[in-house]
């Protein structure tokens, strides 16, 4: 595994330990993408086929409690709030947001809601298992800077103090195509060059094999996940994960909607099913 030269000689052992539990020693990914509280609102919590229990935030909670994921993705005030009923949750707290009610143009911005040392606060005042941070970054927005600067920061600090890194990196910008594998490639390598651990990418659900290298290479050692987008048969869902696994073009999956949008029961059936593929590829 890389060590990244951010990470201080003390913390290495942590940084380790963290990389080992959202790999799951080493294997693939299973991250429960949960900041859709202030990424959508509500909007994702109720319709056709979602759960009854969908718009409770328990909901969610119970999914990552009782299933086999590797990390919860949450933002810190959920943390704050519900992690003392769910102790034993992997967490990876998510430090920026932005609310839907503009439309997703060049005027996006993900704000930093919270710091990295209020990461570290929370971990020193209680026993959570707090294993990372994560940060969205939009490309192609006017304020792209100001998110670049923040991810750079927030990824030397939290690596310092042996805390595992994902970026969101997403296309947002009316004038260029949310599939164009050389941008999609082009992200990757953005978030390679911030140093982060990880990278969360939209992918089209047919990408070709060498589309996904063209990613693999520009991305380098920061490991990559495939986005689970929106809710989808969970068969058709499965054929997609074995597809990518097989081929090698991801290190893991950031699923989010397909987990909470499901019952308990279901959802962490879900994550079964996801590391019989991961295990089996």
């Amino acid at each position: 595994m890389i060590i990244p030269l951010t990470v201080s000689p003390e913390k290495q052992d942590l940084y380790k330990k963290n990389m080992a539990i959202v790999t799951n020693n080493f294997t693939k990914t299973i991250l429960f993408a949960y900041d859709h509280r202030i990424e959508h609102l509500q909007y994702d919590f109720y319709g056709e086929n979602v759960s009854s229990d969908a718009s409770l935030v328990e909901h969610a909670f119970t999914i990552a409690t009782k299933s086999k994921i590797t990390a919860f993705a949450t933002h810190l005030g959920l943390i704050s709030r519900y992690a003392e009923h769910f102790p034993n949750i992997p967490y990876v707290v998510k430090l920026t947001g932005k609310i839907p009610i503009r439309t997703f143009t060049n005027d996006a911005y993900n704000y930093p809601l919270w710091s990295i040392y209020d990461v570290i606060d929370l971990q020193k005042r209680t026993t959570l298992c707090i294993s990372g941070i994560a940060v969205t970054v939009y490309l192609g927005s006017i304020y792209e800077p100001q998110m670049l600067q923040v991810a750079a920061e927030y990824i030397d600090i939290a690596q310092y103090h042996g805390l595992v890194t994902f970026l969101f990196m997403y296309l947002r910008n009316k004038e260029i195509k949310q599939d164009d594998i050389m941008l999609l490639a082009g992200a990757a390598g953005v978030a390679n060059s911030l140093g982060a651990d990880f990278v969360k990418l939209h992918v089209p659900d047919n990408i070709a094999v060498h589309d996904a290298e063209k990613i693999r290479r520009a991305a380098g050692n920061t490991n990559i996940l495939f986005a689970g987008g929106e809710k989808v048969d969970q068969k058709a869902l499965l054929g997609r994960m074995t597809y990518q696994f097989q081929n090698n073009m991801c290190d893991g999956v950031a699923i989010g909607r397909n987990l909470f949008k499901r019952s308990v029961s279901e959802g962490t059936k879900l994550v079964d099913e996801i590391i019989e593929i991961r295990n089996i590829k």
